[in-house]
Parts: C-alpha cells; sequence; structure tokens
C-alpha cells in the first residue's frame, strides 16, 4: 500500500483498512455464517458489496474492541483501486491492462464469489430494508414494508365455534353438586 492514502487518513486508521483487507475471511466460520443472512437482504451486485464491506468493519470492530468507520473504509478502498491500477500499467481509457493484471482476478471478485452463491433467495419473499432507518421511513411515508404481512382490522362475526368441552373450574371455585 502507498505512503499517499495515509495523506487522508491517520496512519492507525490505514493498518485498520489494510487487516480489513489482508484478513482471511473465508476461514471465519462465524463471520461467513452471518454475511449469509445479511446478504439475503442484497437487492443487487453493489448492495451486496455494500453490505459485505459493512459486516467486515463490524466484525472486525467488534472481535479487536476498536470504532471502523465504513465510509473512511469505502474511500481508502476506492483510492487503493486507483492506485493499484496506475501501478500495475493499466489503461483506463482503451480498456487494456497488463499480463499481470489480466492472469488474477482483483481481490473484491474473490470476496464477492463466497456471497454470490449464498445469495439466492425463495421467489416470493421480498427482500428486507437494510437498516432500521430505512424501516422508519417507509411507516412514516405510509409505504409497505417489504416481508410484512397485512392484518386487517376486522373481526369476521359469526365465523366461531362452540365451545365442545365442559368449562374447567377454577382452583377457587367449589364444586357444587
Amino acid at each position: 500500500m502507498t505512503t499517499e492514502s495515509s495523506s487522508a487518513n491517520s496512519p492507525s486508521e490505514v493498518k485498520l483498512y489494510e487487516t480489513i483487507e489482508n484478513y482471511d475471511w473465508g476461514s471465519d466460520p462465524e463471520f461467513s455464517g452471518g454475511l449469509q443472512s445479511i446478504l439475503q437482504s442484497a437487492q443487487s451486485p453493489d448492495h451486496a458489496t455494500d453490505l459485505e464491506s459493512r459486516a467486515k468493519c463490524f466484525y472486525l470492530s467488534r472481535k479487536h474492541g476498536v470504532r471502523i468507520d465504513v465510509n473512511g473504509y469505502k474511500a481508502w478502498k476506492k483510492q487503493q483501486k486507483g492506485t493499484t491500477a496506475q501501478e500495475n500499467g493499466i489503461e483506463l481509457g482503451n480498456g487494456t491492462e497488463s499480463a499481470k493484471e489480466s492472469s488474477a482476478p482483483p481481490a473484491e471478485t474473490q470476496n464477492n464469489d463466497s456471497g454470490a452463491q449464498d445469495d439466492s433467495t425463495p421467489a416470493g419473499d421480498a427482500p428486507y430494508p437494510t437498516s432500521f432507518s430505512d424501516i422508519v421511513e417507509l411507516i412514516t411515508s405510509g409505504k409497505p414494508i417489504p416481508g410484512i404481512k397485512d392484518i386487517p382490522d376486522t373481526i369476521l362475526e359469526g365465523q366461531g365455534t362452540q365451545p365442545s368441552a365442559n368449562r374447567r373450574k377454577k382452583p377457587w371455585e367449589k364444586d357444587v353438586s
């Protein structure tokens, strides 16, 4: 990683971001299980990538007991992609790339492969909103929340059943026979 990224972020933040990038996510079953459940609500590949980045930051912040800025991590990651592309000789305008870059798939694609396989949801299920603020916004605007059934407020008269068993006596009631 370059020293240019430390001008926008402190060295400790850069070290945290590098830890996120270098962590072996595939071999951590606790993270993989949580990520699978999170990615079920993803509505697009970009949304899945965003959720995965947030999950990584959340997981490592809990594991190490430090606060990780998700937006700072995303900005750092974009900056690293830009410097990596320039270092590898990719000509962005022509779409050509060096042999070194074409032989190795990008790191982000490798991370998304494990999540993309587990992103299958049943066709009938509506995706859930991603955050509490989205749910609050849907409620305040009067829109329906995906995945929540609408139960009518009416009581259906005449469809009840008559009791077939005798009423059970309460402990304080005396048996008068």
